[in-house]
């Protein structure tokens, strides 16, 4: 398959299962004889030594294949809530970035020129003092002859905040229904005739980036308004792999932050060049615990339930590309048995070949053994 290393990894799913299926190795084999070599210790030594043993049994195992792939995490949804038309900006809260937004709540208006931003349909209380109101009508004014001639204003602000924020209590503006529930959001048209952006749906806020009482020109982005709560993985994806993840794959997600399985639903999928695909996983995310932006490794899973014979990975001792055991034959003697390991979860490992069902094996401490095998010579007649 291209480029992808299909392997596999299992995951415990009980205890203690029942039966031999015929995984483990047969005794009375010439060919085990050679692989055998008994050690002299008692088990009272072997337990002053550390050494603990357990029964090879029989685990509920989930063997499933795996695709790895490298990932990053975006946000599921997001909003540009952009100006429906040219005009000041007032905000109906001072948004931070990261500021919680819910859906349909109004982050702003956007009051045009043409509306009459003046004295009487803003009804500025007569408590602000003359001269401000002065300075900020002949500010408005001017940005009015530049806005005529097709020219961009060379001032932002028009307004004092102190201003603004008396001037909202006196707009009395009209609530009215989201117009656009994705995407961008269209403005409402208000009794002022200004208009008055609602965010389509809940999440935080990305940036704040126009500041109160500033002029906008339509189209432009003024807040972004982020779902965290829902995310979307994407990974780049073989669309031949594709049918073996079925249609709710389970998965492992691994970042320097978040090292858990994910439950992952297929999103969306993207077919680019030489049969690879850019596919998206939504993931939920209430509590916020994954951040938007990390890269990482998505592993992709899928398979069936099935027994299979496992030991503790503690129990193996790698030498000179051989995996063995040692096998406990009576009350003084220990055997080291070579054996074939399968697909391990990182705290068991399959046996596929080398042991039975019920042998008794060191699965803690069999350096301990190990030391005493490195002078140990294979044993005159087979051992069991």
């Amino acid at each position: 398959m291209k480029n992808i290393q299909n392997s596999i990894i299992i995951f415990l799913l009980a205890a203690y299962g029942c039966g031999h299926h015929g995984h483990g190795h047969e005794h009375g084999g010439d060919e085990k004889t050679e692989n055998t070599v008994g050690i002299k210790m008692t088990t009272e030594e072997a337990k002053i030594a550390g050494v603990v043993t357990g029964k090879v049994i029989e685990l509920k195992l989930k063997v499933r294949r795996t695709i790895p792939g490298e990932a990053i995490i975006t946000p599921g949804n997001t909003a540009k809530m952009k100006a429906p038309a040219s005009g000041f900006w007032i905000s109906d809260v001072i948004l931070r970035a990261g500021s919680p937004v819910k859906s349909g709540a109004i982050v702003g208006y956007v009051i045009p020129v043409e509306s009459g931003w003046n004295s009487r349909s803003a009804k500025i209380e007569a408590s602000i003092e003359w001269e401000r109101y002065q300075a900020a009508q002949k500010r408005l004014k001017r940005l009015q002859q530049l806005h005529k001639k097709g020219l961009e204003p060379l001032e932002g602000v028009i307004v004092a905040e102190n201003d603004v924020k008396s001037s909202l209590s006196k707009l009395n503006l009209a609530a009215g229904k989201v117009k656009k529930s994705t995407g961008s959001a269209n403005g409402e048209l208000l009794k002022t005739n200004g208009y008055a952006l609602r965010s389509p749906i809940s999440g935080r806020t990305k940036a704040a980036a126009i500041i109160q009482g500033s002029w906008v020109n339509q189209g432009d982005t003024i807040v972004e308004v982020i779902d965290s709560t829902s995310l979307c993985i994407k990974s780049r994806l073989f669309e031949s792999d594709k049918s073996v993840l079925g249609r709710k794959p389970s998965g492992l997600f691994i970042t320097s932050e978040v090292k858990r399985p994910i439950g992952l639903d297929l999103y969306a999928q993207r077919p680019l060049e030489m049969g690879v695909a850019i596919t998206c996983f939504s993931v939920e995310n209430k509590d916020s615990s994954i951040k938007p932006g990390q890269k990482g490794h998505l592993s992709l899973v899928a398979g069936e339930t099935t027994l299979r014979l496992a030991v503790p990975s503690s129990a193996l001792i790698e030498d000179s590309g051989a995996v063995y055991v040692f096998i406990k034959i009576n009350e003084d003697t220990f055997a080291r048995r070579i054996i074939k390991a399968g697909i391990t979860d990182g705290k068991n490992v399959e046996i596929i070949d080398g042991l039975t069902k019920g042998d008794e094996i060191v699965i803690k401490n069999a350096a301990q053994l190990e030391f005493a095998a490195a002078s140990a010579k294979p044993a005159a007649t087979h051992v069991h």
